[in-house]
């Protein structure tokens, strides 16, 4: 997930969305992304490789490993290391992820507190599970299929190889 637009209630906004509609026309992205969203969205195809915008039309069950805090998308695309801005981008994250991709009861997340970019697979522990346990289960239609650790930023814990919520080798 990435957060496309401004944040509800505040100022901050990704630094340069027309960014994004170049990379979008440099790609020719229409082929590559899902049919719907772009008829659903003449005029602003580009919208369509944002996840909140595409997942609403997506048929195949989804289940992406998100960071709440994701490191790239709050140095580039909020541009602040301030706790209080970052925290409000987690919320703006977890909302869009409710609000579009878990309305849809066959799909499913594993979305961290920690504050990186990919990376850590096996490592970040949510409800007694890693990320490689969560989708196995995820997959095979057994146990749970959101899982999430709702933490504030900075969550030292959600990270640390020495930390409740991490696996200890």
């Amino acid at each position: 997930y990435e957060i496309s637009a401004c944040l509800v209630g505040s100022e901050m906004c990704i630094r340069d969305s027309s960014n994004m509609v170049w990379v979008f026309t440099q790609q020719n992205s229409t082929s590559g992304v899902n049919d719907d969203c772009i008829r659903a969205n003449v005029g602003k195809e580009y919208l369509c490789i944002f996840a909140q915008h595409v997942s609403p039309y997506i048929q195949t069950p989804i289940f992406p490993l998100q960071s709440e805090y994701d490191s790239w998308q709050t140095s580039e695309d909020l541009d602040s290391t301030s706790v209080q801005a970052i925290n409000e981008w987690g919320r703006t994250m977890t909302d869009l992820v409710k609000t579009n991709l878990l309305k849809k009861s066959q799909n499913g997340i594993f979305l961290d507190s920690c504050h990186h970019h990919c990376g850590e697979w096996g490592n970040i522990v949510i409800d007694g599970k890693n990320q490689a346990r969560a989708f196995e289960d995820f997959y095979n239609g057994v146990g749970q299929k959101v899982f999430m650790q709702d933490k504030v930023y900075p969550c030292t814990a959600c990270c640390s190889p020495t930390g409740e919520f991490h696996i200890t080798k």
